[in-house]
C-alpha cells in the first residue's frame, strides 16, 4: 500500500514536471519548407511563396497566383519529422497602370505603351504542420527528462500591402500580415507511463518593406498575443519575440540573393535562443535550377530546386544537424 502510494506521488510529480517543461517549450514555427531551410532559414526579408507562411506572412502579398505545397522529411522519421501542407492564394486584386519613367520612355523611340497590370491587394493562406522528436533522439540530445514530443500546428495568415511612398517608389512596397496559430502538443514519458497535453493559441504581426529594388527589410513580432489551455505555477510566463532580416538581390540578371535574420533578438524566455541565419541562392535558366547554402546558428545547410513545368518545382535540402542530419523534400504545385 505504501509502496503504491509512493508511486503515484513520483507518478504526479513526474506529470508535473512534463507539463511545466512542456509549457516551456519553444512555440514558433521557425524554417520550414526545404527552400528556406537550403538557405539556413534565412528568408524573413525574401518571403516571396509559400513558405513566406512560416517566416514572414506580409510577404505573401508579392505572389500572383495559388500555390500549394507539400513539404516531408524523408529520413529518420522514427526519431524525427517535419511535414507541412501549404496553400496560398490571393482573394482579392485590382488593376494599377504601370508607371513610366522619362528615361524609360526615351529609351523606348518614344514608343512605350502604358500598361494595366493585376495587383495582389489582399492575399490568404492556411498551413499545417506535423513535428515529432522521439525518446531516443531527446535523450542524444541531452534533454534531462527524456521525452517523447509530438506537436500540430495550424495556421491562418492574411496579408496586405500600403502605398507608402508611392510617389517617390512609383509602386506600393510597405506589405503587413498577421497570422493565427493553434498549436496542439503532446509529451510523454514512456517510462513512467506520464502524459501531458498543451493548446496554445498565437497571433503574430509581420511587416515586408522593399527598401529599393535589390534590398528587402523584413520584421516579425511572433506571439505578440498568446494564450494556453493549462495554468501552472512555475511556468515561464509567455513573451513575444521579434525576428529582424535583410535580403539583397546581386548580379546583372539579379540572379543571386544574399539574406541574412536575427531571430529572437531579445532573447524572449518562451522563444529559441537568438540565432544568426545566412543564406544564398543563386538561379539559373530563368530559375528553372536554382543551388542555395546557408549556415544556421552555425549549421551547414544545401539545397536546390528544380522547376519541371511552369506549374510543378522541386525543392530539397539537407540541413547537417547537431544530433542528427535532415533532408526534406517540398514539391510545389500552381494554378
Amino acid at each position: 500500500m505504501l509502496m503504491t502510494s509512493r508511486f503515484r506521488i513520483v507518478r504526479a510529480g513526474a506529470a508535473a514536471l512534463v507539463l511545466v517543461t512542456l509549457i516551456g517549450a519553444p512555440r514558433r514555427a521557425g524554417a520550414n519548407g526545404a527552400r528556406p531551410l537550403g538557405m539556413g532559414g534565412a528568408f524573413i526579408a525574401i518571403a516571396d511563396d509559400e513558405n513566406a507562411m512560416y517566416n514572414n506572412v506580409a510577404g505573401l502579398s508579392q505572389i500572383d497566383r495559388s500555390l500549394t505545397q507539400v513539404s516531408v522529411q524523408v529520413n529518420e522519421r522514427e526519431n524525427f519529422h517535419r511535414d507541412s501542407a501549404t496553400f496560398v492564394s490571393k482573394f482579392f486584386t485590382s488593376t494599377d497602370k504601370e508607371r513610366v519613367t522619362l528615361e524609360e520612355y526615351l529609351e523606348s523611340d518614344y514608343t512605350f505603351k502604358s500598361e494595366v497590370q493585376e495587383v495582389a491587394n489582399y492575399t490568404w493562406g492556411v498551413s499545417f504542420l506535423s513535428e515529432k522528436r522521439s525518446l531516443e533522439l531527446n535523450r542524444l540530445s541531452g534533454f534531462n527528462s527524456a521525452t517523447d514530443d509530438k506537436k500540430r500546428t495550424y495556421q491562418l495568415a492574411f496579408s496586405t500591402r500600403f502605398p507608402v511612398l508611392e510617389k517617390l517608389t512609383r509602386r506600393p512596397e510597405l506589405y503587413a500580415g498577421i497570422r493565427g496559430r493553434y498549436s496542439d502538443i503532446n509529451r510523454e514519458i514512456p517510462a513512467l507511463m506520464v502524459k501531458a497535453g498543451q493548446d496554445v493559441y498565437d497571433l503574430d504581426f509581420h511587416l515586408f518593406y522593399r527598401a529599393n529594388s535589390r534590398l528587402n527589410v523584413g520584421f516579425a513580432a511572433n506571439s505578440l498575443i498568446s494564450g494556453s489551455t493549462d495554468d501552472v505555477v512555475g511556468a515561464r510566463d509567455f513573451s513575444a519575440s521579434y525576428d529582424l532580416g535583410f535580403s539583397y538581390t546581386y548580379g546583372e540578371r539579379r540572379d543571386t540573393i544574399i539574406a541574412a535574420d536575427f531571430t529572437n533578438m531579445f532573447n524572449a524566455s518562451r522563444s529559441k535562443d537568438p540565432r544568426i541565419r545566412l543564406g544564398v541562392e543563386r538561379q539559373f535558366l530563368d530559375n528553372d535550377f536554382a543551388v542555395r547554402i546557408g549556415a544556421n546558428d552555425g549549421l551547414l545547410t544545401l539545397g536546390f530546386g528544380l522547376r519541371f513545368w511552369e506549374d510543378f518545382r522541386l525543392d530539397y535540402a539537407f540541413v547537417n544537424g547537431r544530433v542528427l542530419d535532415e533532408h526534406q523534400v517540398s514539391a510545389r504545385f500552381n494554378f
